[in-house]
């Protein structure tokens, strides 16, 4: 990968894995004394809204509790907010607490929104927090397109289940600024652009329908 001599890395098994690895390590450096005495309850691991529940599982099996979890809020583009990071902390730091370890993501999974990683790593270096950057969906890297219907959640939901019962197609869903959202992702190398244009015809039809078009 061209780095420098002095790093190494780990093969692990999931994200999960990854994130814990890397929090009890922050853990340590923040509370040396919990090596023996355990950890306390003044840490503190701040994520964001969109962040993938494995940082969130990975916390609690560190034996830090589910409160001491802040869910920063993104942006319009579900990106983590710094200014409300800042404001987490400081209010944390001023509570007697100690924020010890962040999580940007590079490449969300339900929107593969990227988090401003460079603002982020410069609050972490001014507290000294841990930078835990999770980048298991690649970003932009991966191909993913985020759709909802206007006439709202029930004939968005109606339309997925729709697509996923013609046995042809598989899509998601997920939940972006409060509404329910279809996700299409393709990443399998057996795709070709006559799958993807079949989808969109089922798309677009299942779409007409619900607008009471009829459709030939």
């Amino acid at each position: 990968m061209g780095v420098e001599g002095a790093w190494f890395g780990m093969i692990l098994d999931s994200a999960t894995s990854g994130a814990l690895q890397a929090l009890v390590t922050a853990r340590l450096r923040a509370e040396p004394r919990g090596r023996n005495a355990g950890a306390s309850d003044r840490l503190v691991v701040y994520v964001s809204e969109q962040t993938h529940s494995s940082a969130e599982k990975a916390t609690i099996t560190a034996g830090i509790g589910q409160s001491y979890i802040r869910h920063v809020a993104v942006d319009s583009q579900f990106r983590m907010r710094t200014d409300a990071l800042i404001r987490a902390i400081q209010c944390d730091v001023a509570n007697d607490l100690i924020p010890f370890f962040v999580v940007a993501t590079v490449g969300t999974t339900s929107s593969t929104a990227v988090d401003p990683v460079a603002e982020i790593a410069a609050v972490c270096r001014e507290h000294r927090l841990w930078l835990h950057v999770d980048a298991a969906y690649g970003g932009p890297a991966m191909g993913l397109v985020c759709f909802r219907l206007r006439k709202g959640d029930d004939a968005t939901r109606e339309m997925m289940n729709h697509i996923n019962s013609s046995g042809r197609f598989f899509v998601s869903h997920t939940v972006l600024g409060g509404r329910f959202t279809i996700r299409v992702a393709i990443g399998n190398f057996r795709t070709r652009q006559s799958d993807i244009e079949e989808l969109w015809t089922m798309i677009a039809g299942a779409s007409k329908r619900s607008e009471g078009i009829t459709v030939p």
